[in-house]
């Protein structure tokens, strides 16, 4: 479909340079880049108790490591409470249930924010973004981040630091944990020293930027 297709929209320029690849190119007006937003739309998370250590959300299918970093991080700290949320196989689901992970399959957006709300530490440990909107989320219910190094992090975030959290190496599956736990214990710490309102990401667009982008392409190519 991608050899195929007349154009490519696409939303970052990390994304832009994996389908490069994968369509074995170096320049091409192919692919175009309509960009994506964090929107002030976002749905706002209700801040009760933070009573979660960590919280992550997406398929199941796309997280590398997230077994391994939840057995590190229980044995240095066993009370933590660990919460997933999203599509996930029955068996993949007995086997985290199994090693204390708080599994709870798909759920409303209703749900979603209590949790976002409820919760310190966002563990995204994706291989698989071409943006990142649970991330942008968590930020926006002001929960600190811990994620795998990749281009599409690195190109919306300076210094590979998100608010309290960090980018990690991809595969360092203890570094990861480490900085799990380090931004636990600065949480609430850090959660009292920050502005409330929502910082600004790099590159971000509006949502009628976006949308003009798009059927800017769209009026060429029809």
């Amino acid at each position: 479909m991608l050899k195929n297709s007349d154009s490519i929209l696409t939303v970052s320029n990390a994304s832009l340079n994996q389908l490069m690849y994968i369509l074995g190119i170096k320049h091409t007006q192919k692919i175009a880049i309509v960009g994506c937003s964090n929107s002030d739309d976002l749905s706002v998370a209700i801040y009760k108790k933070r009573d979660l250590d960590f919280l992550c959300v997406g398929r199941f299918e796309k997280f590398d490591g997230i077994e391994n970093i939840w057995n590190i991080i229980k044995k240095k700290s066993p009370t933590c409470k660990f919460v997933m949320i999203g599509r996930i196989s029955s068996k993949d689901l007995l086997r985290l249930h199994s090693i204390g992970i708080d599994h709870r399959g798909i759920v409303s957006d209703q749900n979603k924010m209590e949790l976002y709300g409820r919760a310190k530490v966002l563990l995204f440990p994706s291989l698989f973004e071409g943006f990142g909107m649970t991330i942008t989320e968590a930020l926006s219910a002001r929960l600190s981040v811990v994620a795998w190094k990749l281009p599409v992090f690195e190109e919306r975030f300076e210094d590979s630091t998100l608010n309290n959290g960090k980018l990690v190496e991809i595969g360092n599956h203890g570094l990861f944990a480490q900085n799990a736990l380090l931004a636990l214990q600065g949480h609430d710490r850090w959660l009292e020293q920050t502005p409330v309102e929502v910082p600004k990401l790099n590159l971000t667009k509006t949502w009628n930027d976006v949308g003009n982008n798009v059927l800017s392409i769209l009026n060429k190519i029809s």
